[in-house]
């Protein structure tokens, strides 16, 4: 081989292998972190979220080569509340680790009482019952020290960067401030309704905003069975204008059934494996203007 080829080949190796070893990586358990993380990092951050678009990242178990990318990284972001029970079975750098939650674990809610284990979507089984709520970034003050929590731990690790993530924090803090008055205008609206949700993943909304929404355990792209009707329609208060959040939207002949009930539908998406790339506070905002 020509030697000048040689000389040229080595080089892009060199100036590859340098930019592999200068590259900042922040990992993140669920979409909300991996997007506070992009957005104070910008392009000097590359953020590894390797949880599958159609997956709950908080029943998510990763495989071996996910497990490696995420020791490797700079940072790991932690949700706190219990969120992503893999990392309890993993060897994780401790130096590294970063529980986003750890100053707010005060506004922590309970998840319910104990429920019996259940199956939806790829993720497989799993419970939402007896511990602690996990989709802590649904209320603002939480998801402020959560952007407070992954600004401070990026800056200590990169001071060069200290003054740019800043800036970018107050920015994050400015949508998290529009998402709450969003969601304050919206359950405003619905003081004196009946609200239930479909899914046991909006206790931290409830706590912020409502404090009398009732949970079930229905999955939009499965039927409820005919018991789970029939309490449905015990608990149906005609005469409150009973209204269902879900997480996504039910089946159409579900959709019907419930109309027939009286029940209006809200689809209300936590966005815990959401788009990175889209603002997500504005996004969650969206959802209810």
């Amino acid at each position: 081989m020509n030697r000048a080829i040689i000389f040229v080949l080595v080089l892009v190796f060199a100036a590859a292998t340098a930019r592999a070893q200068d590259m900042r990586t922040v990992a993140a358990v669920n979409a909300p972190l991996a997007y506070m993380a992009q957005t104070l990092g910008g392009a000097g951050v590359e953020v590894v979220f390797p949880v599958p678009p159609d997956t709950d990242p908080a029943y998510w178990s990763p495989q071996p080569d996910d497990i490696q990318r995420i020791q490797q990284s700079d940072l790991i972001l932690l949700n706190g509340a219990g969120y992503a029970g893999w990392i309890e079975n993993q060897v994780l750098p401790r130096a590294r680790l970063v529980d986003t939650t750890a100053a707010v674990r005060d506004r922590f809610v309970p998840s319910g009482a104990a429920e019996a284990v259940h199956r939806h979507g790829p993720e497989g089984e799993h419970s939402h019952g007896g511990g602690t709520a996990i989709t802590t970034w649904l209320d603002p003050q939480i998801a402020t020290a959560q952007v407070d929590a992954v600004a401070e731990a990026m800056a200590a690790r990169w001071p060069d960067m200290a003054g740019d993530i800043a800036a970018r924090k107050h920015a994050l803090h400015d949508d998290i401030k529009e998402m709450d008055a969003a969601f304050r205008a919206f359950f405003d609206d619905l003081s004196e309704r009946q609200v239930l949700a479909s899914h046991p993943v909006y206790q931290y909304l409830d706590q912020a905003y409502l404090g009398h929404m009732t949970s079930l355990h229905w999955e939009p792209d499965q039927a409820p069975p005919p018991k789970e009707w029939a309490a449905l329609e015990a608990l149906l208060d005609a005469d409150a204008s009973p209204l269902m959040i879900w997480e996504g939207a039910p089946l159409p002949e579900t959709a019907k059934r419930l109309a027939d009930l009286g029940v209006e539908i809200v689809v209300l998406r936590p966005m815990g494996n959401a788009d990175i790339s889209t603002p997500l506070f504005k996004a969650l905002a969206d959802q209810v203007r």
